[in-house]
């Protein structure tokens, strides 16, 4: 991560912004935390599991992505 390229990892605890539920798994998590993505207003988002976020340049991912289009 590069503070200098407004690079950054957010750890967010969980909440119970919109049910009286816990997260019911990965998108439920990502919708109920909506208002932390948005208000920093990011180009890209890539959204991992717990165990995938380490020391990897996930840049060629997001370029291949951005090649494909959309489906």
């Amino acid at each position: 991560m590069s503070e200098e390229l407004g690079e950054f990892i957010e750890i967010l605890p969980p909440q119970k912004r919109v049910s009286d539920d816990w997260y019911l798994g990965t998108a439920d998590a990502v919708y109920q935390n909506l208002y932390s993505i948005e208000r920093e207003a990011p180009r890209f988002v890539v959204v991992l599991a717990g165990d995938h976020v380490y020391k990897m340049d996930y840049q060629k991912m997001v370029r291949h992505h951005m090649d494909c289009g959309p489906a």
